[in-house]
């Protein structure tokens, strides 16, 4: 029939429909898949996707650094048959690290019949309840249904009374596992360790920031619910929304691309495109999240250029790297390793026909390391690989989570603005890790993992089989001990709880020497007058530990440190406490009757003070007027000197022998672990240089300080305190204070111990803690990003070269802050020419240090000197003029007065740029500050 012609039509099968879609190797697509199992990939191939051929090296190392094999988990029990039969949850975290909105735990939600997961942030795990009622909820309003079961562990976040109602007045069957049974939820357990994974290697790929793990975790669950499994060709999406999906806008994390200026920002000569870079795909904006590096912010846009699409700041790495790598014991066989070449620059325009012109908000909380991710063994991309059943990753598009999750207010455009960064003009370089161990530092974020908690955690921990030791050793030490013996417990009488504290001990380096466990009492259930009268007692001051310090250099002294293992239980109790039974070690139903002072009874410190308190006083020793806990042995020819902080000990002696004998003598009574010449003390890292002078640093604790408030990647500020601060003003105070409380307390132990140059910051700081201000944790933060560029530098306590023992120097300011008119003070002190103490009481300071310094038998020179740069105050002092004028200082004027006229200290003036103390009473620029630090005695060994 003319004009009739025959009509092929094909079916277009799957979602490739991107003319570049087949242009990509397997190992791009790896990639562009949150880095997936090269199994899952192939199996796309009965999608319809294809693959070019390519040269590419078999390893993908980011999978190595992120992966690396272990044994696989269980098998889990068999599916449900109807959607929506079963839903399994779990909670990962705590993270090391908060997220940008503060999150340090995150939840999920998996859809067992079609392997679909939601996924949402915490900040506390007192969340959950709140998470699962919502997602239940959407569940309802999505589907018009209710689920039927709902599995989880036994965690109390899940079996609490709040959610347990809510499941029964629903109808929704609760399951739980049994205890210590965790493989019996393994399909939860198995979803978090696939999403960190996934997590940890795009950020190994692509080098972006740690606080941008949420972007990374997001994008690997868009992924993730969008790949067929061993046992079903559909993919988790198509099973829950039934409807196809598109692979139209696949993209490799942090991906480097040009994003258009808003009109309405941009200047008209400014460029019309900035630069950044790809970290995934926005559900309620149907738009593109960009990290800008400039702002450190992250955007959502709705058109971009992707650029160099396969060089995302990868580092070249030597062949002989990976080689290295020695796989251990797991049941995977590395078949088919993988990694992804350089492959040349593309431009690629990508637009979203389908982007929506309403811009919502989207909460990016982000992913810090959970603290209780297993410990990963080395593992390339397997082929064989066996993946945990089929439950993938959520989508992003329709997320619960999205809908969950806390909202930002709606802007135009929309921006999350990274609190955690404080933006300075200025940069120092010192104290960043150098960019070759960049990975290593992302590594060692993402492996640590904190102490257990509980029993549980503990022996459901990788590190089992240490805790375990641990317990077992302490249980046998108490039992050594004759701690306790086992009673029935008397009618009337309450059993006091019982709990394990896990601890990993660090050395000064950070790198972990033991794993120990600590049976405690909860004494908090303690009756007074029945358990315990008085508790009181004493610890020693940071001072005398610097000066004692400063003396051995001085006199050329040997310094020792011990340890008193289960110091507490040499204590005799006197009262009649029963205790539970230990977790994990019950024989019956019986209790244990204690002989011994047990670690968290009221009293226990007490008795253990009362305990070597006597023994050192038969040893010959003598306590100090000026410290409780400071002893000192005279002898005709030698001297030895002993501090004591709970159970640790730091002797200094003249020589070895006369140390030796005090331990000999200890060692009778206690038992007595010899640590060596001093290094490390009360969390301090103690050094000592050739001519025998010490210095203390705490860059250790630096560095928690900075992982705490989340600024590892903030810029570094030369100065702590903005110089304008008190001119500031921010009416927007912080809804809750607990961060700012927290953060301020780590920062005084830092301050008061090797870091007066902070001591000004911390003081004015810590008077806003009660109702801190946005503008007062932006400057917590500064002080952070100042001690974190400033990290190792180290404390003088004494000179060889100086010859004047003791002199101060003395400062204050007055009415400065405008918001309170407070007036700050402060003194700093110099013995032996090293910097033994800051405060704000000058003249009671040198009265104690006087009583002090009679101890160590030091032949101070009277009067001594406390300079300033009041020459008003000065003549104050000198005269004997009173008026009403100075009469609300009459008092600390008459005291003053007194202690000068009894010739102990004298008044004398200095110039204001000489005068040390002019660092502990207001904020300074960078030169006048670090000339101040220098002539303190803060310096940098190096």
């Amino acid at each position: 029939m003319d004009y009739l012609y025959t009509l092929y039509s094909y079916n277009v099968d799957y979602v490739f429909l991107s003319s570049k879609a087949n242009s990509y190797c397997i190992h791009q697509w790896h990639r562009m898949l949150s880095h997936r199992n090269l199994d899952d990939i192939k199996r796309l191939k009965e999608k319809g996707l294809r693959f070019k051929n390519c040269k590419c090296n078999d390893v993908c190392e980011p999978c190595i650094k992120g992966k690396l094999s272990r044994k696989s988990f269980p098998k889990q029990a068999s599916k449900p048959d109807m959607f929506l039969d079963l839903v399994v949850s779990d909670v990962c975290g705590p993270m090391q690290v908060k997220s940008i909105q503060g999150s340090r735990y995150f939840i999920t939600f998996i859809e067992v019949y079609s392997g679909y997961t939601v996924v949402s942030f915490m900040k506390e795990k007192s969340e959950v309840p709140t998470k699962v009622i919502e997602y239940i909820e959407s569940i309802k309003v999505k589907f018009g249904r209710k689920i039927k079961i709902f599995r989880s562990d036994r965690g109390t976040e899940y079996t609490n009374s709040r959610l347990q109602d809510y499941l029964r007045s629903e109808g929704i069957k609760f399951e739980s596992t049994v205890g210590y049974a965790p493989e019996q939820n393994g399909i939860a357990e198995r979803k978090n360790r696939t999403l960190m994974e996934a997590a940890r290697t795009m950020l190994f790929d692509s080098k972006l920031p740690k606080f941008l793990w949420t972007e990374a975790v997001n994008e690997a669950c868009y992924n993730q619910n969008r790949l067929v499994s061993k046992l079903r060709s559909e993919t988790p999406y198509e099973v829950y929304y039934k409807k196809k999906q598109y692979f139209k806008d696949f993209h490799i994390f942090g991906s480097e691309v040009y994003f258009k200026i808003p009109d309405e920002v941009r200047k008209k000569l400014d460029p019309k495109a900035k630069k950044g870079r790809y970290v995934g795909h926005d559900s309620q904006a149907k738009g593109y999240r960009v990290y800008e590096p400039d702002s450190r912010t992250v955007r959502i846009h709705r058109e971009v250029v992707f650029i160099n699409k396969y060089n995302i700041g990868r580092n070249p790495i030597k062949d002989q790297v990976i080689k290295d790598y020695q796989i251990e014991e797991s049941s995977d066989k590395i078949q088919n390793k993988d990694t992804i070449e350089d492959i040349q620059n593309e431009d690629v325009v990508v637009k979203n026909p389908e982007i929506s012109k309403e811009r919502t908000t989207f909460n990016p909380e982000d992913l810090p390391q959970p603290e209780v991710e297993e410990q990963v063994q080395n593992q390339g991309i397997n082929a064989n690989q066996e993946e945990p059943n089929q439950n993938e990753e959520e989508d992003i598009d329709e997320e619960f989570h999205d809908a969950v999750e806390e909202q930002l207010p709606i802007q135009e455009p929309q921006v999350i603005q990274i609190e955690d960064e404080v933006r300075r003009s200025g940069r120092e370089t010192a104290g960043k890790l150098p960019s070759h161990l960049k990975d290593y530092e992302l590594y060692q974020v993402l492996s640590v993992k904190p102490e257990p908690r509980t029993y549980k955690q503990a022996i459901q921990s990788e590190d089992k089989d240490k805790w375990i030791a641990a317990m077992d050793q302490e249980i046998k030490s108490l039992c050594d001990n004759d701690a306790w013996c086992l009673v029935d417990l008397p009618v009337g009488r309450k059993a006091v709880g019982s709990k394990w504290v896990f601890k990993r001990k660090e050395n000064q380096d950070g790198n972990i020497i033991e794993y120990k466990a600590r049976l405690v009492a909860q004494g908090y259930s303690q009756k007074y007058g029945e358990d315990y009268d008085e508790v009181f007692a004493p610890v020693t001051r940071s001072s005398t530990f610097r000066l004692l310090l400063a003396v051995s250099g001085r006199r050329k002294y040997y310094v020792k440190q011990f340890d008193i293992k289960t110091a507490f239980l040499n204590g005799e109790l006197k009262e009649e406490i029963y205790l539970k039974q230990p977790p994990g070690y019950e024989i019956n139903d019986q209790v244990l009757r204690l002989k011994k002072s047990l670690y968290g009874l009221k009293q226990a410190a007490r008795v253990w003070n009362q305990t070597i308190h006597q023994v050192l006083i038969q040893d010959g020793f003598i306590q100090s007027q000026a410290d409780m806990c400071f002893y000192i042995k005279n002898l005709s020819d030698k001297s030895c000197y002993l501090i004591i902080h709970v159970d640790d000990i730091l002797i200094a002696g003249s020589d070895l022998e006369i140390i030796s004998q005090t331990q000999a003598k200890l060692s009778k009574h206690f038992q007595v672990k010899d640590l060596g010449t001093v290094k490390f003390f009360l969390g301090i890292a103690i050094n000592q240089d050739e001519e025998g002078n010490f210095f203390i640093n705490q860059e250790n604790y630096i560095k928690k300080i900075v992982s705490e408030a989340s600024l590892s990647d903030a810029k570094p500020s030369k100065i702590p305190l903005d110089v304008g601060y008190y001119k500031l003003e921010d009416e927007v105070l912080l809804e809750d204070n607990k961060e700012y409380r927290k953060l301020i307390g780590m920062l005084l132990y830092v301050s008061t111990n090797s870091r007066p140059d902070i001591s000004s910051s911390v003081s004015i700081l810590s008077q806003k803690v009660v109702s801190p201000s946005r503008t007062d944790l932006n400057e917590v933060k500064r002080v952070i990003n100042y001690l974190n560029s400033t990290r190792s530098l180290s404390l003088r306590l004494s000179s060889q070269d100086q010859n004047e023992v003791i002199k101060f120097y003395s400062d204050a300011n007055w009415a400065e802050d405008r918001r309170d008119r407070k007036s700050n003070s402060g003194h700093i002190g110099f013995v032996f020419g090293g910097a033994g103490r800051g405060g704000t009481e000058a003249t009671q300071e040198i009265l104690w240090l006087k009583y002090l310094c009679e101890d160590f038998k030091i032949d101070i020179k009277f009067p001594i000197e406390v300079k300033a740069d009041n020459q008003s105050a000065i003549k104050m002092v000198d005269s004997y003029k009173f008026s009403n004028a100075t009469k609300h200082i009459a008092t600390r004027y008459h005291f003053i007065k007194e202690v000068k006229e009894k010739g102990v200290i004298q008044i004398k003036y200095v110039p204001a740029e000489d005068n040390i103390a002019d660092m502990l009473t207001k904020a300074l620029g960078a030169v006048k500050l670090k000339q101040l630090r220098e002539a303190a005695g803060i310096i940098n060994l190096e």
